[in-house]
């Protein structure tokens, strides 16, 4: 070491001490030969020499070579700026075990974080160590030894490590390291936060079994580390609490907090948009923001700018949305009689989490509220009746409940009427009281294909009149709750989008006890939420299994994960988030509930270590090697002296010497043609002078950024795989770059992004008519297939509208780009769905005996559709790692191999056309398929 400089071969730099050997060795140069003119061979006679001293090497021609020595011997020695420490001979012999928390808090400072672990395994290596990194967010698995590995391997999966959206586990890893026997060196990357008080024991524990143990807090990651905590509701308005780590001598800070949903056009945007601060040593800022229904409805999640972690987002499940539920009713109690009111106690339950609207049915239609509640209501003008009938059928929920009007009914009059769940009996029945032997009945368990079912139902409470079903085939389907007699209480049938639901009982206590308790309120709470809202945290869950819709990576990054995570209730209502639970938004059939990072009572607690662990506050510089300067440097003086060497032996000619004159001296200060092309030129010749892949800019940054690593990521597989060699992806704005110069153009569908114009439509038709392929991926894993209801989807048939596109048809097992390069049958991406889409093939006879595949017609498909999500399996970082993962483990691995086969197929396909459709090739397909 050197102040900040230090070498990792320091032994080169012994060759320095034959510099001036070399001096003495180069300075001394033959004369350049002189010709002598003599007009006849007598002169020769006599003829001597009048010079017999060698040439003397000028000094500047020296030093240059002087220099290219020096330099290269500098660049041989290793020389790195801010290397990592070396504890010389205190270095443990025992193998290097690098935890690292890896969890949410540690994305900050995550790209620092790996070439901090990069440096200190490449130290391992020249240590010849074994070493192991340990992601404390994953799941311990084989034993330590089994673990440890060159570094080489853990430079290589380190990669691949991306931060995970969950904490660290602590009590599960200290329990496995409580087990390992064999000696270890132990450094631990720490995110600086406590995250429960499992880490104090684990750190204990890594103390007393490791021959050493080291703590590296990561950087200002607990300064700048900002989280969202679960807002409060209240009335109109709502209330963020956004929390930072205690530290001493905490600033005042300012962060811009923004609320994400869709527009009424559904495209998503910033509908709220506001800065929070944090007073000076503050550690907790609340954000009161008021809110419009409408606005608050459409409302999707929470974000702090600036803050690429998962803590730092907020998403909103239903549960912020208010339901709307109407209350209609003809037979309101006098003055003084609340308390026999049904309206009383429907209040008492809704009031809190809903917007009640009461008046007649004509005035609460036009409000189309989520849920309209009937009281006794038996009969309605035609009118009113044929209405609340559309509303129903279009997906609203009519929830009716019985009472004296109700039992008073004819058969006639019951089954005139089209919104009763099932068929009633006259008059009902009456349980309890001097008039009837039986007594009331209680509830019977709620069966699992019920609403209700997990709710728990007290002993108290019981029924004592109702009015009968008529039995029936299709009754038990119908029955939602019933008596302990079996007798239904709750029945509902579907209509339309819609349902209707009945309670056998009257709203208020007077045929049974049931509004009385607080089951009525969770039977209510289940029945609203049905429509749209599912509870938020602390709610009941049991009973119910929830399906992924979309969740969250450790960047904060929010993904659709098309349920490919089931959890039960009773797991999401812990709250404990892992692998298999991690943060987003989960769905089940009445409703989505969001799993958040950041739960309601949790703060951010810095971590306490024991006293006997040392602990490294801070990164540090990243290190950063020289070597490729100074070779480059002395490159430039060999060049250099390569120069002189010629001008000094007589052989730069003079026209050379002023071409070079003018390129050193007046070259710089020359004005560039390239300053007077215009835009369009510039990217004509940018898009002509090499062959490159272009992708449509959809205005999404983050789709793009996917778009242009997959395009790369791509490109350098042709590059490593044929003789294609493309050069660096291009975005491509529709309405202002030309398209011809692309064979290829991959269209990634965005639910945000706007139509074109007719003038764009003419120049996409253009470019399709001109041999031009568009690939649209819907990023979906085609859902809903070509034709489906996802939002993609839906984008894509409005998007497609305009342009001449052939017959589609799903892609058939023998098309050429099953076999353009490799022999694929699937074509996944992110996704695995086979639905590709391309030309419809003209229909022709089976394959004649002999000709094995069809004779298609030479030309390219012009549009390929699929929802794989290519891009994200083809994306590579800037160091052509992978920038996504896919899958898990080898299954992962080879997916992603597959779809770079299908990329690599594609392009090859756009070059070359049905090439291989060609009949010569059949042999070599046959023997290579197995045939």
């Amino acid at each position: 070491m050197i102040g900040a400089l230090g070498f990792s071969a320091a032994w080169v730099l012994a060759a320095l001490a034959v510099l001036p050997a070399l001096w003495w060795l180069l300075r001394v140069v033959p004369p350049q030969p002189r010709r002598v003119y003599f007009p006849a061979l007598i002169f020769l006679l006599g003829l001597t020499d009048k010079e017999n001293d060698s040439a003397k090497t000028p000094w500047w021609l020296l030093m240059l070579r002087l220099m290219a020595a020096g330099f290269l011997i500098l660049a041989l020695s290793g020389p790195v700026v801010n290397p990592p420490p070396s504890e010389g001979d205190e270095t443990p012999q025992a193998p290097l075990v690098i935890l690292r928390d890896g969890g949410w808090a540690s994305a900050l400072d995550w790209s620092a974080e790996q070439q901090a672990i990069e440096a200190n395994l490449r130290a391992a290596i020249r240590d010849g160590r074994a070493a192991v990194v340990i992601s404390l967010t994953e799941q311990p698995q084989a034993s330590l030894e089994a673990l440890l590995t060159s570094g080489d391997e853990q430079i290589t999966r380190l990669s691949a490590m991306r931060p995970a959206p969950f904490a660290p586990d602590y009590a599960a890893w200290s329990d496995w390291f409580a087990e390992q026997s064999i000696p270890f060196d132990g450094l631990w990357f720490s995110d600086g936060l406590a995250h429960g008080s499992e880490r104090a024991g684990l750190a204990e524990l890594l103390a007393a079994r490791a021959a050493r143990l080291r703590v590296i807090e990561t950087g200002d990651n607990l300064l700048r580390m900002v989280a969202l905590a679960p807002l409060e509701q209240g009335g109109a308005g709502v209330t963020l609490r956004l929390l930072r780590a205690e530290w001493p001598a905490l600033p005042t800070a300012r962060y811009r907090v923004q609320g994400f949903g869709p527009d009424p056009s559904g495209v998503p945007r910033v509908l709220v948009e506001a800065e929070a601060v944090f007073e000076e040593g503050a550690v907790e800022a609340n954000l009161a923001l008021t809110l419009p229904p409408e606005l608050r409805n459409r409302l999707t999640r929470f974000e702090v700018a600036g803050q690429p972690q998962a803590a730092a987002r907020l998403l909103i499940d239903d549960s912020l949305a208010r339901r709307e539920i109407g209350l209609v009713a003809t037979n309101a109690p006098q003055e003084g009689q609340a308390l026999l009111s049904p309206f009383h106690y429907l209040r008492e339950a809704l009031a809190p989490n809903v917007d009640l609207i009461e008046g007649g049915l004509a005035e609460i239609l036009p409000a189309n509220p989520d849920v309209i509640i009937l009281v006794d209501v038996t009969r309605l003008p035609e009118t009113e009746q044929s209405d609340l009938t559309a509303w129903v059928e279009q997906g609203g929920l009519l929830l009716r409940f019985a009472g004296p009007r109700m039992a008073a009914l004819s058969p006639a009059e019951m089954q005139a009427d089209a919104l009763m769940p099932v068929q009633l009996r006259q008059g009902g029945r009456a349980l309890g009281g001097a008039m009837s032997w039986a007594d009331p009945r209680k509830l019977d368990p709620f069966p699992e294909t019920s609403p209700f079912f997990g709710l728990a139902i007290p002993d108290e409470v019981t029924v004592s009149q109702q009015v009968l079903a008529q039995p029936g085939p299709d009754l038990a389907a119908r029955s939602l709750a019933a008596l302990e007699d079996g007798t239904p209480l709750v029945t509902q049938m579907t209509r339309g989008a819609g349902r209707v639901v009945l309670f056998h009982v009257t709203a208020n206590a007077e045929w049974s006890n049931l509004p009385l308790s607080g089951l009525f309120v969770q039977m209510l709470e289940r029945l609203s939420v049905s429509t749209r809202p599912i509870s938020a945290e602390g709610k009941d869950y049991t009973g119910l299994s929830f399906v992924s819709a979309q969740v969250l990576d450790g960047f904060g990054a929010l993904y659709d994960s098309q349920g490919e995570i089931t959890v039960a209730g009773e797991d999401l209502q812990s709250g404990a988030l892992s692998a298999d639970m991690p943060p987003g938004l989960y769905q089940t059939t009445t409703g989505r509930v969001a799993l958040n990072v950041i739960k309601s009572a949790q703060d951010l607690t810095v971590a306490d270590w024991p006293e006997n662990v040392s602990v490294i506050r801070g990164l540090g510089a990243p290190p950063t090697p020289l070597a490729p300067w100074l070779f480059l440097l002395a490159l430039i003086a060999l060049a250099a002296d390569m120069i002189g060497s010629l001008a000094v032996t007589g052989r730069l000619p003079v026209r050379a010497k002023a071409a070079l004159f003018v390129v050193v001296l007046i070259a710089p200060f020359a004005p560039s043609d390239a300053q007077t092309l215009t835009p369009e030129d510039m990217f004509g010749l940018m898009a002509t002078e090499d062959l490159r892949l272009a992708y449509v800019l959809t205005g999404d940054d983050a789709v793009d950024e996917i778009s242009r690593a997959g395009l790369q990521g791509l490109s350098d597989t042709l590059w490593a795989r044929t003789t294609i060699e493309p050069s660096p992806p291009v975005g491509v704005d529709l309405t202002r770059d030309e398209l011809a110069f692309f064979p290829l153009l991959y269209w990634p569908v965005t639910e945000s992004q706007n139509r074109p114009s007719d003038d764009v439509y003419q120049r996409l038709n253009a470019y399709l008519r001109g041999g031009g392929m568009i690939v649209f991926d819907t990023r979906d894993g085609d859902l809903g297939g070509i034709g489906g209801a996802t939002p993609a989807a839906r984008r894509l048939q409005d998007l497609a509208q305009g342009l001449d596109i052939p017959p589609l048809a799903p892609i058939p097992e023998d098309h050429v780009l099953t076999r353009a390069f490799y022999l694929l049958a699937d074509f996944p991406g992110r996704y695995t769905s086979r639905d590709i889409w391309v030309e419809a093939a003209p229909p022709e006879p089976d394959p004649a005996e002999g000709m094995p595949f069809r004779a298609l017609n030479d030309g390219v498909s012009p549009v390929i559709i699929g929802g794989n999500d290519w891009a994200a399996a083809w994306a590579v970082d800037g160091a052509g790692r992978p920038l996504l993962p896919i899958g898990r483990g080898y299954a992962g691995e080879r997916q992603r191999e597959i779809a770079l086969r299908f990329g690599v197929n594609l392009v090859m396909h756009v070059l070359s056309g049905n090439y291989k459709s060609d009949q010569v090739h059949v042999p070599a397909l046959l023997q290579r398929l197995g045939n």
